[in-house]
């Protein structure tokens, strides 16, 4: 793979305990408002308060909690990580994970809704 060139990751992606991994994720035109929520589904191992850490475009998100994405959406848990607004950017947003233990991610997705 020749530098700078984005490496390729389907879906369902091993997670190595304390092993980087990364997605990318085009979401458009660069949000100037709202909460965006980076929504992780773990098709197996656990996803327990501090065990995963996630980045977007380098800047560190909240913690996990358990959250329930309209459909379509996977049938396994699916954990939010709230991203600051700042970190967004136009097209291509990449998204960094760090777990403590082996998970399995099956479903990646960036979340962008109007502030309530």
């Amino acid at each position: 793979m020749a530098p700078g060139q984005p490496r390729t990751v389907a879906l369902p992606m091993k997670c190595r305990a304390n092993e980087w991994q990364e997605v990318r994720v085009h979401t458009g035109p660069k949000p100037t408002s709202g909460v965006i929520t980076v929504v992780i589904g773990a098709e197996s191992g656990v996803v327990a308060e501090n065990t995963l850490t996630v980045y977007v475009n380098g800047e560190l998100t909240q913690h996990a909690r358990l959250v329930d994405p309209p459909r379509p959406r996977p049938d396994f848990t699916t954990y939010g990580f709230t991203v600051p607004l700042s970190a967004m950017k136009r097209g291509y947003n990449v998204i960094e994970l760090l777990s403590t233990n082996e998970i399995e991610i099956g479903w990646v997705e960036v979340d962008v809704r109007p502030a309530s």
